[in-house]
């Protein structure tokens, strides 16, 4: 193994050490930085426009920040804040979004009626916070509570957008038998108008 001190660079603190090893259970480079008080620990300025930063496993760059600040995890062209190599990206404006494009999936098909209604019966919102911070309630379901049709394989994590799918079909399912209904009332109002004018007397 081979080694490099380097001291008190550009005066904002000192790398103490980087070591190579070849000893397949230890990490293959180790660097230490110490960062006295309340000193950034690390630094990186890149002051032209090629990457600030690049994470590289056997010849695949797996994490990214570009000049400007996009960050890219599985991807070497982040065109968001934050982007992964899946599309899912956070915005400018801080919303996450999911990758949905026709272009990602595979084995589509509509979502039966009677699944959705199922589903929907047997999600159980609740109220609750998390452990590592009492102070904030949330709304929600969780996860190992759910219907399989919504559950995640660990049963750990849920994604909103398969409970708004199931919502978004039993809506439509109820306003089209809302429209069958009020087809059938205006109907039944026709006939009954038909009905009471031939049973009123004639003057």
């Amino acid at each position: 193994s081979g080694g490099l001190a380097v001291s008190g660079a550009h005066g904002r603190g000192a790398v103490t050490g980087i070591t190579r090893s070849t000893n397949a259970s230890e990490a293959a480079l180790f660097a230490e930085v110490f960062s006295p008080g309340g000193a950034t620990g690390l630094i990186v300025q890149q002051d032209g426009t090629g990457d600030i930063v690049q994470f590289v496993d056997l010849n695949t760059t797996v994490f990214v920040v570009k000049d400007g600040g996009n960050v890219g995890i599985g991807t070497t062209g982040p065109g968001h804040p934050l982007e992964m190599g899946s599309g899912a990206h956070v915005t400018s404006g801080g919303v996450w979004t999911n990758a949905s494009s026709r272009a990602y999936k595979e084995n589509i098909s509509p979502l039966p009626r009677k699944s959705s209604l199922e589903t929907l019966a047997a999600l159980r919102p609740v109220t609750y916070n998390y452990k590592v911070d009492q102070d904030e309630r949330y709304v929600g379901f969780i996860a190992e509570d759910v219907p399989d049709l919504v559950a995640s394989r660990d049963r750990k994590s849920l994604a909103p957008m398969d409970i708004v799918a199931v919502l978004t079909k039993v809506v439509q399912d109820q306003q089209q038998t809302i429209a069958q209904q009020q087809a059938e009332l205006a109907t039944l109002k026709a006939s009954v108008a038909r009905l009471e004018a031939t049973l009123r007397p004639a003057h």
